[in-house]
């Protein structure tokens, strides 16, 4: 048997992120916005990025890592190259012990938040 032919089609980019550690899982759909990461110290980026985190609005009922509003993405290794997050507009998480969840960000009127449970969970 012969290998097949070597694809020659681009990979497709998908905006859906994973993370698993420790057996919790967090899982973003969408985006509902971007942080951009300035170049520079990455101490004072990390607190721009949670200072604008902090900056949208949640509700916690759960109060597990990861629950409201999260940043995925990946960043440069060198600090002086800016970087990008992505905050995404459906996070679904799971806890070790099974504990879910679902947050959603964007306007009040958007209707993602009354699909986020039924849909996700």
């Amino acid at each position: 048997m012969s290998a097949p032919p070597p694809s020659t089609s681009r990979p497709r980019v998908d905006v859906r992120q994973l993370s698993v550690v420790q057996l919790q899982a967090l899982a973003g759909r969408g985006i509902a916005t971007w942080i951009e990461v300035p170049a520079g110290d990455p101490s004072a980026a990390a607190d721009d990025v949670a200072s604008s985190l902090a900056s949208i609005g949640a509700d916690d009922l759960v109060g597990a890592p990861g629950c409201g509003p999260v940043a995925l993405g990946a960043l440069p290794f060198d600090p002086r190259c800016p970087g990008r997050l992505a905050v995404p507009s459906v996070v679904v998480g799971r806890t070790a012990d099974g504990t879910r969840w679902a947050t959603t960000v964007g306007p009040e009127d958007d209707p993602v938040h009354d699909r986020a449970t039924a849909d996700l969970l």
